[in-house]
C-alpha cells in the first residue's frame, strides 16, 4: 500500500482485529493516521472450543484443571482478539494460560481436535465450520448461531465481564491522503459500499463462500474507528503477554 497512489483506487481489505493488534504490539513502519478503513464487512466474534473428544468438556472442566496445571492453548496467532479473550478471562479467574500460536485456522481447530493443546480460542466463523468435530463454550461476545455455536454463552454473562466483543472483522482501508485529495472519489466509495448490502446477491456470495449469515454487517467510517481504538487499547493492555514478554 506503501507503494501505491494514494488516489482512492488503491485499498486495503483485511482483518481489522488482528491486524490492528498486531501494530499495537508491534507498532508498524508508517504512521497509523496515514491510513484508516472506512467499510465493515461482518463482525465475527472469537470463541473458546474443545475437541469433542477432550476430557475438558464444560468450562468448570478447564478451571479445575487450571488449578492443578497451566493448560496449553491454541490461537491462530498471539496478537489476535481470541487471545485477548482468554487473557481477560484468565485475568478475572486468576489463572494463567499457556497461550501456543499455531499459524492459522485450520491448525488452531487440529490442535483442539488431535488434542496437541487443552483446548483453543479462534474466530468463532471458523468454529463453526469444523462442526462436530468441535464443542464450543464460550463465546467472546453474542452469541448470535445458538446451536452452531452448542449454545455457549456469551464471556460477560458466564462471569459477569464488560469486555467488549472480540471480533475479527473485516474491512477495507483507504489513504487518508486519498480521501482528502479525492472528496468526491470517497463518497462514491462509500456510498456504493453501503448500497452493496441492500442487494441480495450479497448475501448469496457470503454464503455461498461458507461465511455466517448472521455476522455479515454494514459498519462505516465512525464504526471502523471505534472498533481500531478498543484494540489498540486493549493490545497496549496486554501486550506483555502477547509479546512472551
Amino acid at each position: 500500500m506503501g507503494k501505491n497512489e494514494p488516489d482512492a483506487y488503491n485499498l486495503i481489505f483485511g482483518n481489522m482485529g488482528p491486524e490492528v493488534l498486531n501494530w499495537a504490539v508491534q507498532p508498524p513502519s508508517f504512521p497509523l493516521e496515514d491510513y484508516f478503513y472506512f467499510g465493515r464487512v461482518d463482525t465475527d466474534p472469537g470463541a473458546l472450543f474443545v475437541g469433542a473428544e477432550s476430557p475438558l468438556q464444560t468450562m468448570d472442566d478447564i478451571i479445575a484443571a487450571s488449578k492443578e496445571r497451566k493448560l496449553n492453548v491454541g490461537t491462530s496467532r498471539m496478537a489476535h482478539p481470541a487471545s485477548i479473550g482468554l487473557l481477560a478471562l484468565g485475568e478475572e479467574l486468576g489463572i494463567e494460560f499457556n497461550l501456543i500460536p499455531l499459524s492459522g485456522g485450520k491448525n488452531t481447530v487440529a490442535g483442539a481436535v488431535t488434542g496437541e493443546v487443552d483446548f483453543s480460542v479462534l474466530t468463532s466463523g471458523s468454529v463453526i465450520a469444523a462442526g462436530d468435530s468441535v464443542k464450543t463454550l464460550l463465546v467472546f461476545g453474542e452469541n448470535k448461531v445458538g446451536e452452531g455455536l452448542d449454545n455457549a454463552p456469551n464471556i460477560n454473562d458466564a462471569y459477569n465481564m464488560s469486555l467488549p466483543e472480540m471480533l475479527s472483522s473485516r474491512a477495507f482501508a483507504i489513504h487518508q491522503k486519498a480521501a482528502d485529495d479525492y472528496p468526491e472519489r470517497f463518497d462514491l466509495l462509500q456510498s456504493t459500499f453501503k448500497e452493496t448490502f441492500e442487494d441480495p446477491a450479497l448475501m448469496e456470495a457470503y454464503v455461498a463462500s461458507k461465511g455466517t449469515p448472521e455476522y455479515l454487517n454494514y459498519g462505516g467510517v465512525e464504526e471502523c474507528a471505534e472498533f481500531m481504538a478498543a484494540m489498540l487499547e486493549l493490545g497496549e493492555r496486554y501486550k506483555p503477554l502477547l509479546t512472551g514478554a
